[in-house]
C-alpha cells in the first residue's frame, strides 16, 4: 500500500496561484465572460448523445 505524502510547507512557497498569472483584461479573458458556456455545453451534450 502507497503511503500519503506529507505536507512539506518549505515546498508550497514555490506553488503559486494561477490566476496571479493571468491578465484580467486580456481580449479572451474578457471574451470568456461574453460566451453562455452553459449554452455550449448542453450543444455539446446534445451532440455527443451523453
Amino acid at each position: 500500500m502507497l503511503q500519503k505524502l506529507q505536507v512539506q510547507p518549505q515546498l508550497e512557497m514555490f506553488k503559486t496561484v494561477l490566476a496571479s498569472f493571468i491578465n484580467p483584461q486580456h481580449e479572451l479573458c474578457l471574451l470568456d465572460k461574453e460566451i453562455d458556456w452553459v449554452h455550449v455545453w448542453q450543444d455539446e451534450k446534445n451532440k455527443l448523445n451523453f
